[in-house]
Protein backbone atom coordinates (compact mmCIF):
# COMPACT_ATOMS: atom_id res chain seq x y z
CA UNK A 1 0.00 0.00 0.00
CA UNK A 2 1.64 3.44 -1.01
CA UNK A 3 1.57 6.09 1.60
CA UNK A 4 -0.48 8.48 -0.90
CA UNK A 5 -2.88 5.87 -1.01
CA UNK A 6 -2.59 5.26 2.79
CA UNK A 7 -3.28 9.38 3.39
CA UNK A 8 -6.46 9.23 1.15
CA UNK A 9 -7.64 6.32 2.88
CA UNK A 10 -7.48 7.73 6.44
CA UNK A 11 -9.04 11.15 4.56
CA UNK A 12 -6.11 13.26 6.05
CA UNK A 13 -6.38 16.90 4.41
CA UNK A 14 -3.77 18.37 2.89
CA UNK A 15 -3.47 21.10 5.66
CA UNK A 16 -3.19 18.20 8.36
CA UNK A 17 -0.87 16.09 6.08
CA UNK A 18 2.09 18.08 6.98
CA UNK A 19 1.54 17.55 11.04
CA UNK A 20 0.47 13.85 10.63
CA UNK A 21 3.41 13.07 8.63
CA UNK A 22 6.08 14.88 11.34
CA UNK A 23 4.55 13.07 13.65
CA UNK A 24 4.97 9.69 11.68
CA UNK A 25 8.36 10.20 11.50
CA UNK A 26 8.75 10.38 14.98
CA UNK A 27 7.53 7.69 16.00
CA UNK A 28 8.44 5.07 13.26
CA UNK A 29 12.04 5.91 14.27
CA UNK A 30 11.07 5.18 18.06
CA UNK A 31 9.57 2.22 16.99
CA UNK A 32 12.64 1.63 15.29
CA UNK A 33 15.36 2.40 17.79
CA UNK A 34 12.73 0.31 20.12
CA UNK A 35 12.16 -2.99 18.23
CA UNK A 36 14.80 -2.99 15.06
CA UNK A 37 12.15 -3.38 12.54
CA UNK A 38 13.06 -2.84 9.01
CA UNK A 39 9.17 -1.96 8.57
CA UNK A 40 9.19 1.19 10.93
CA UNK A 41 12.13 2.40 9.25
CA UNK A 42 10.96 2.11 5.81
CA UNK A 43 8.20 3.73 7.14
CA UNK A 44 9.54 6.74 8.72
CA UNK A 45 12.21 7.19 5.13
CA UNK A 46 8.49 7.04 2.81
CA UNK A 47 7.27 9.88 5.23
CA UNK A 48 10.25 11.56 5.42
CA UNK A 49 10.36 11.83 1.64
CA UNK A 50 7.06 13.19 1.50
CA UNK A 51 7.69 15.87 3.87
CA UNK A 52 10.47 17.12 1.47
CA UNK A 53 8.51 16.85 -1.49
CA UNK A 54 5.46 18.27 0.42
CA UNK A 55 7.59 21.33 1.57
CA UNK A 56 8.95 24.75 -0.74
CA UNK A 57 12.49 23.89 -1.47
CA UNK A 58 15.35 26.13 -0.10
CA UNK A 59 14.09 27.59 2.86
CA UNK A 60 14.93 26.50 6.48
CA UNK A 61 11.70 24.20 6.77
CA UNK A 62 12.86 22.59 3.76
CA UNK A 63 16.42 22.37 4.94
CA UNK A 64 15.12 20.13 8.50
CA UNK A 65 12.98 17.67 6.30
CA UNK A 66 16.38 17.27 4.33
CA UNK A 67 18.47 16.81 7.05
CA UNK A 68 15.65 14.38 9.06
CA UNK A 69 15.51 12.30 5.32
CA UNK A 70 19.60 12.22 5.42
CA UNK A 71 19.30 10.84 9.13
CA UNK A 72 17.00 7.80 8.74
CA UNK A 73 18.76 7.00 5.41
CA UNK A 74 22.14 6.43 7.54
CA UNK A 75 19.96 4.20 9.67
CA UNK A 76 19.29 2.04 6.96
CA UNK A 77 22.92 2.57 5.62
CA UNK A 78 24.09 1.58 8.94
CA UNK A 79 21.31 -1.48 8.72
CA UNK A 80 21.95 -2.70 5.61
CA UNK A 81 25.61 -1.26 4.44
CA UNK A 82 23.88 0.08 0.66
CA UNK A 83 25.51 2.58 -0.61
CA UNK A 84 22.90 3.39 -2.58
CA UNK A 85 21.83 5.42 0.99
CA UNK A 86 24.70 6.76 1.92
CA UNK A 87 25.31 8.65 -1.30
CA UNK A 88 21.48 9.95 -1.27
CA UNK A 89 22.17 11.03 2.79
CA UNK A 90 25.03 12.34 1.22
CA UNK A 91 23.57 14.90 -1.12
CA UNK A 92 20.31 15.70 1.09
CA UNK A 93 22.35 16.82 3.84
CA UNK A 94 24.43 18.45 2.10
CA UNK A 95 21.31 20.18 0.90
CA UNK A 96 20.25 21.13 4.31
CA UNK A 97 23.23 22.75 5.33
CA UNK A 98 23.23 24.63 1.61
CA UNK A 99 19.83 25.95 2.05
CA UNK A 100 20.41 27.02 6.09
CA UNK A 101 21.91 30.80 7.15
CA UNK A 102 24.71 30.54 9.20
CA UNK A 103 23.02 31.90 12.59
CA UNK A 104 20.06 29.47 12.27
CA UNK A 105 19.45 27.80 15.38
CA UNK A 106 19.73 24.09 13.70
CA UNK A 107 22.58 25.07 11.80
CA UNK A 108 25.08 23.37 13.73
CA UNK A 109 22.94 19.89 14.33
CA UNK A 110 23.05 19.71 10.13
CA UNK A 111 26.34 20.78 9.96
CA UNK A 112 27.25 18.07 12.26
CA UNK A 113 25.01 15.41 11.04
CA UNK A 114 26.89 16.14 7.54
CA UNK A 115 29.97 15.36 9.14
CA UNK A 116 28.90 11.92 10.92
CA UNK A 117 27.65 10.78 7.03
CA UNK A 118 31.25 11.96 5.78
CA UNK A 119 32.57 9.97 8.77
CA UNK A 120 30.42 6.89 7.02
CA UNK A 121 31.96 7.67 3.88
CA UNK A 122 35.61 7.38 5.35
CA UNK A 123 34.77 4.20 7.06
CA UNK A 124 33.51 2.91 3.29
CA UNK A 125 36.16 4.36 1.28
CA UNK A 126 39.23 4.42 3.28
CA UNK A 127 39.67 7.92 1.91
CA UNK A 128 41.37 10.81 3.45
CA UNK A 129 39.73 13.55 2.58
CA UNK A 130 36.54 12.26 3.36
CA UNK A 131 37.78 12.14 7.17
CA UNK A 132 39.13 15.32 6.59
CA UNK A 133 36.00 16.52 5.04
CA UNK A 134 34.40 14.79 8.35
CA UNK A 135 36.61 16.94 10.77
CA UNK A 136 36.15 20.15 9.15
CA UNK A 137 32.17 20.14 9.25
CA UNK A 138 32.41 19.16 12.87
CA UNK A 139 34.71 22.24 13.23
CA UNK A 140 31.80 24.44 11.55
CA UNK A 141 29.63 22.84 13.98
CA UNK A 142 32.07 23.88 17.32
CA UNK A 143 32.49 27.38 15.88
CA UNK A 144 28.56 28.17 15.29
CA UNK A 145 27.77 26.92 18.47
CA UNK A 146 28.46 27.83 22.32
CA UNK A 147 29.96 25.11 24.92
CA UNK A 148 26.43 25.73 26.67
CA UNK A 149 24.12 24.38 23.95
CA UNK A 150 22.94 20.76 24.11
CA UNK A 151 25.05 19.14 21.67
CA UNK A 152 28.75 21.43 22.14
CA UNK A 153 30.03 18.18 24.17
CA UNK A 154 29.02 15.97 21.84
CA UNK A 155 30.71 17.16 18.87
CA UNK A 156 33.41 18.34 20.31
CA UNK A 157 33.94 14.49 21.65
CA UNK A 158 33.54 13.47 17.78
CA UNK A 159 35.91 16.10 16.45
CA UNK A 160 38.20 15.07 19.10
CA UNK A 161 37.96 10.72 17.81
CA UNK A 162 38.52 11.69 14.04
CA UNK A 163 41.51 14.01 14.73
CA UNK A 164 42.81 10.46 16.82
CA UNK A 165 42.27 8.44 13.89
CA UNK A 166 43.59 11.51 11.39
CA UNK A 167 46.74 11.27 13.82
CA UNK A 168 47.24 7.71 13.19
CA UNK A 169 47.63 8.30 9.58
CA UNK A 170 49.88 11.68 9.67
CA UNK A 171 51.60 11.43 12.95
CA UNK A 172 51.50 15.17 12.91
CA UNK A 173 52.10 16.38 16.40
CA UNK A 174 49.22 19.13 15.70
CA UNK A 175 46.53 16.57 15.03
CA UNK A 176 46.93 14.87 18.42
CA UNK A 177 47.28 17.82 20.35
CA UNK A 178 43.99 18.96 18.64
CA UNK A 179 42.96 16.37 19.71
CA UNK A 180 43.79 16.46 22.98
CA UNK A 181 42.31 19.91 23.18
CA UNK A 182 38.49 19.10 22.21
CA UNK A 183 38.67 16.17 24.24
CA UNK A 184 39.15 17.88 27.47
CA UNK A 185 36.50 20.84 25.86
CA UNK A 186 34.04 17.93 25.69
CA UNK A 187 34.74 16.87 28.82
CA UNK A 188 34.73 20.08 30.56
CA UNK A 189 30.95 20.34 28.97
CA UNK A 190 29.90 17.11 30.38
CA UNK A 191 27.93 16.61 33.54
CA UNK A 192 29.88 13.09 35.45
CA UNK A 193 26.01 11.98 35.49
CA UNK A 194 25.75 12.52 31.84
CA UNK A 195 25.42 8.70 30.01
CA UNK A 196 28.36 10.45 27.62
CA UNK A 197 30.60 11.30 30.29
CA UNK A 198 32.39 7.64 30.53
CA UNK A 199 32.82 7.68 26.94
CA UNK A 200 34.28 10.66 26.53
CA UNK A 201 36.68 10.77 29.26
CA UNK A 202 37.66 7.70 28.23
CA UNK A 203 38.66 9.21 24.47
CA UNK A 204 40.67 12.18 26.12
CA UNK A 205 42.52 8.94 27.31
CA UNK A 206 42.60 8.10 24.57
CA UNK A 207 44.19 10.71 23.03
CA UNK A 208 47.00 11.55 25.54
CA UNK A 209 47.90 7.65 25.22
CA UNK A 210 48.28 8.10 21.84
CA UNK A 211 50.93 11.08 22.27
CA UNK A 212 52.58 9.17 24.89
CA UNK A 213 53.12 6.79 22.34
CA UNK A 214 54.66 9.57 20.21
CA UNK A 215 56.47 11.75 22.86
CA UNK A 216 57.11 8.99 25.63
CA UNK A 217 55.87 12.18 28.02
CA UNK A 218 55.46 10.36 31.41
CA UNK A 219 52.71 12.94 32.10
CA UNK A 220 50.73 12.02 29.14
CA UNK A 221 50.72 8.64 30.39
CA UNK A 222 49.95 9.29 33.47
CA UNK A 223 47.15 11.66 32.25
CA UNK A 224 45.77 8.67 29.91
CA UNK A 225 45.73 6.25 33.51
CA UNK A 226 43.89 8.99 35.29
CA UNK A 227 40.79 9.16 32.43
CA UNK A 228 40.79 5.78 32.13
CA UNK A 229 40.60 5.39 36.02
CA UNK A 230 37.74 8.02 36.04
CA UNK A 231 36.17 6.15 33.30
CA UNK A 232 36.01 3.14 34.98
CA UNK A 233 34.62 4.59 38.17
CA UNK A 234 31.59 6.40 36.54
CA UNK A 235 30.75 3.25 34.58
CA UNK A 236 31.41 1.00 37.78
CA UNK A 237 33.97 -2.34 38.54
CA UNK A 238 32.55 -4.59 36.68
CA UNK A 239 32.44 -3.39 33.09
CA UNK A 240 35.64 -6.01 32.21
CA UNK A 241 36.31 -4.76 28.82
CA UNK A 242 37.48 -1.10 30.38
CA UNK A 243 39.40 -2.65 33.39
CA UNK A 244 41.29 -4.29 30.94
CA UNK A 245 42.20 -1.04 28.67
CA UNK A 246 43.04 0.38 32.43
CA UNK A 247 45.71 -2.59 33.21
CA UNK A 248 46.70 -1.90 29.73
CA UNK A 249 48.16 1.10 30.11
CA UNK A 250 49.12 0.39 33.83
CA UNK A 251 51.57 -2.05 32.06
CA UNK A 252 52.49 1.06 29.94
CA UNK A 253 53.36 2.60 32.82
CA UNK A 254 55.37 -0.41 34.45
CA UNK A 255 57.23 -0.48 31.46
CA UNK A 256 58.38 3.40 32.00
CA UNK A 257 59.01 3.01 35.09
CA UNK A 258 60.86 -0.39 35.97
CA UNK A 259 60.94 -2.05 39.41
CA UNK A 260 64.64 -1.92 40.63
CA UNK A 261 65.42 -4.19 43.68
CA UNK A 262 68.83 -3.41 45.74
Amino acid sequence: MSLPYLLRKLEISEDGEFNFLSCLVTKAVDEYHEASRSQDLELAIACARRLVDFTAKDGPEWAEQAANLGTVLIYRYERNGTINDLEEATTVARQAVAATPDDHGDYPSWVSNLGIIYNHRFEFTGSIWDLEHAIGLFRQAIVASSREQHDFAVWANNLAYLLCVLYEKTSSSQDIDEAIHFAQEAVLATSERDPGYPARIYNLGLAFDLRFQQTGSTQDLLQAILSLRQAVSAVGPTDTCWLGKLDNLMDQLDSSFPIQFS
